[in-house]
């Protein structure tokens, strides 16, 4: 029988070790990509060790289709071989041998045919299983391009949020970095500590001084990054006033005299239809700054 050769033998090993590593893919990896609160450079080392094993993941798919297309250009089989493990062997070599044995008279007919049929059946086989091993390998590529998305979209968070040494990506939102939330309602500012939930106000107040006629301004933000699917709703009289950072006015429905104010809360989904505040995920960020309506 025709032994591969060295270079061809180590190409069989190298793919089914490259495409056995991909199967074996944790899930849950996908599930927490960096942990809540790893710095940036830990991300980004996590995300160096993904793009090798993307790369040899790739490297395992082409190995695949490769051997695949030999499998059906020329059709082998895989054969324990004493001292070299289990090589691949072609069908036409195999068959060779097998005659040999028959004209040698150390087989019968009967043995020939059976051992012939066989290498048909093992060959079709070698060519299904390849072509399950391509499955599974491109299966653990693309669970390996998924974690690769998830690290690098973490790196950028922690990135836009200044998230490098001393504590950066410890937000009070894992993964988010925003650690300080701040409300002002007509210069009267309000901030809440996202970490402990404690609020200060300009003056040791929660209301705005004076009184207010008509329309208020006001701007809410963070110091940092909240998670993917968490954001900042503001309510007032009684609906949904802004969504997200930045600037909003509030107009006075009503024109009579009031003491009200405006909410700022960071939830993990948005208020329901008609509805001002959050149903979920409120719990650690709800911050009011109140003032006066006049007529």
């Amino acid at each position: 029988m025709r032994l591969p050769s060295p270079a061809r033998f180590a190409k069989l090993l190298a793919f089914a070790c490259a495409a056995i590593a991909l199967v074996l893919i944790a899930p849950g990896a996908l599930a927490r990509p960096g942990g809540g609160g790893d710095e940036l450079e830990q991300v980004e080392a996590k995300l160096a060790l993904c793009k090798r094993d993307l790369a040899q993941g790739r490297n395992a798919v082409n190995d695949a289709e490769d051997f695949l297309a030999l499998a059906r250009r020329q059709p082998f089989v895989l054969l324990p071989v004493p001292g070299f493990g289990v090589v691949p062997v072609s069908v036409q070599a195999a068959t060779d041998a097998v005659i040999l044995e028959y004209l040698s008279g150390e087989i019968t007919r009967a043995q020939m045919v059976a051992r012939l049929q066989n290498l048909a059946r093992r060959a079709r086989q070698t060519v299904q299983d390849l072509k399950e091993l391509i499955d599974d390998a491109r299966e653990g590529l693309e669970r390996t391009q998924k974690r690769c998305a998830a690290l690098a979209e973490q790196r950028n968070r922690l990135r836009a949020g200044g998230g490098a040494g001393g504590g950066g990506g410890t937000g009070a939102f894992p993964p988010g970095t925003a650690t300080k939330m701040t409300l002002i309602i007509e210069g009267h500012t309000g901030t809440m500590d996202l970490k402990t939930g404690k609020i200060s106000y300009t003056g040791n107040t929660s209301d705005a001084p004076g009184t207010k006629r008509g329309t208020v301004s006001g701007s809410v933000k963070i110091d940092g990054t909240l998670p993917a699917g968490w954001n900042i709703y503001v309510a007032a009289e009684g609906k949904l006033a802004h969504t997200g950072q930045g600037s909003f006015t509030i107009k006075d429905p009503i024109g009579s005299q009031r003491r009200v104010g405006a909410s700022a809360q960071i939830c993990s989904s948005p208020p329901a239809a008609n509805q001002p505040f959050c149903v979920t995920g409120n719990g650690k960020a709800n911050m009011t700054v109140f003032w006066i309506w006049v007529p």
